[in-house]
């Protein structure tokens, strides 16, 4: 009898370690999935905006002023038949770089201002609010830094705050002659 106890622990603790190994197992597999499931939303939420906002050369405004006033405009394009994603734009930054200096510039949609905003402003009107371009429409950005600044990348900002992987960047060149840009 003492022989068939002992046959009958040893099961009933296999049994138990292997419902133990399951509880822990769905215990851990429930926080993994949630998990992954939050990071993966995440990482796809910049999708549809990857190519959202890009510069556009064609106007001849995306250059530097060679002079002391150290200032640089670009052209900037928002795709156009985006209008269902565009609610979703809350702006976007433009990194200003040179070597290893770098300025970031951010144009917010609901809460930069008006003209002249921290050394940005729009080249079509200096006092005009400084909001983002509408998709299908390009506008031009002028900022005057500290020196030139001659690499600038764009990307996308969402109104959940998160900023999206560069969308394009573009190397300026002098302005060429003729063009004149003017500060407030």
């Amino acid at each position: 009898m003492n022989m068939n106890a002992k046959g009958m622990s040893e099961v009933l603790t296999t049994v138990l370690l292997i419902l133990l190994t399951i509880i822990v197992a769905a215990i851990v597999s429930a926080f993994v999935i949630k998990f992954s499931n939050n990071q993966l939303g995440k990482s796809s939420e910049c999708f549809p905006y990857q190519d959202y906002f890009t510069f556009d050369d064609s106007l001849g405004y995306t250059c530097y002023v060679s002079d002391s006033r150290f200032m640089m405009s670009v052209s900037v394009h928002a795709l156009a038949g985006k209008e269902d994603i565009a609610q979703n734009v809350e702006g976007f930054g433009l990194v200003f770089t040179e070597g290893p200096s770098s300025v970031v510039k951010n144009i917010n949609g609901s809460a930069s201002g008006f003209g002249r905003v921290g050394g940005v402003w729009k080249a079509e009107n200096v006092s005009a609010p400084l909001d983002i371009v509408q998709p299908g429409e390009v506008t031009t950005y002028v900022y005057q830094g500290d020196k030139i600044y001659r690499k600038v990348k764009i990307y996308p900002v969402l109104r959940s705050g998160r900023a999206c992987a560069v969308s394009d960047e573009i190397t300026l060149a002098p302005c060429a002659p003729g063009i004149s840009l003017t500060g407030p």
